[in-house]
């Protein structure tokens, strides 16, 4: 069965993903290969990571721990991070040399895939295939456009916020100090998408 290549987005990412696509679909194991995140969605642009998703058998599934990334997407990682999710699925998060990221998420046939909006390249497995044409993605709330009054109180509430921290530093509050980068980071992360977007995501989708 062949992958389902031009269903990719006209975008400069899918040039190097429609090989590394290519590389894992031939490997042992491998049943179904989708897109998640804002590529799946339909939505990506310039900026948007990878978020490529890999379902394998269950007896091949411990060799993806530790692939060798260089074979497989024939670039060098710069970063490469693995978080483990129960013992049926794993992600690597990848910074490629060309600056491109990837968050390959590999998991056994077994387990059920996440509920997002995906873009399906191939599966290779009938009961598969079914319970990814059956995922139905959580309802998003579109972005609205960014008023400039709203990002200027969000400066205001970074400024006030990252103040804060030299009292808590000062008393030793390590961890609290931590509560307030994350709150911070919320803030930089609005801000920038707003910067890039025009669009503002609201304080919920930057706090998680």
């Amino acid at each position: 069965m062949e992958l389902r290549l031009e269903a990719l987005p006209d975008l400069p990412q899918c040039s190097l993903l429609a090989q590394i696509a290519g590389n894992l679909w031939r490997q042992e194991g491998v049943l179904a290969l989708w897109l998640g995140g804002s590529l799946g969605r339909g939505e990506g642009d310039l900026y948007s990571d990878v978020d490529l998703r890999l379902s394998v058998t269950r007896e091949t599934l411990e060799r993806w721990k530790q692939p060798d990334f260089a074979a497989l997407l024939g670039r060098s990682c710069l970063v490469q991070v693995f978080l483990s999710f129960e013992e049926t699925a794993f992600l690597h998060h990848l910074l490629l040399d060309n600056g491109d990221i990837y968050d390959l998420w590999i998991q056994s046939a077994e387990r059920d895939p996440s509920p997002e909006a995906i873009l399906v390249l191939g599966c290779r497995d009938l009961d598969l295939e079914k319970r990814l044409q059956q995922v139905v993605p959580p309802v998003l709330t579109p972005p609205i456009p960014a008023e400039p009054a709203e990002m200027e109180q969000v400066v205001r509430e970074f400024w006030l916020n990252s103040h804060k921290h030299r009292r808590v530093l000062n008393r030793n509050l390590n961890l609290l100090a931590m509560a307030g980068v994350q709150v911070d980071r919320g803030y930089l992360l609005r801000l920038w998408y707003a910067l890039v977007t025009g669009k503002d995501c609201g304080p919920s989708q930057t706090q998680t």
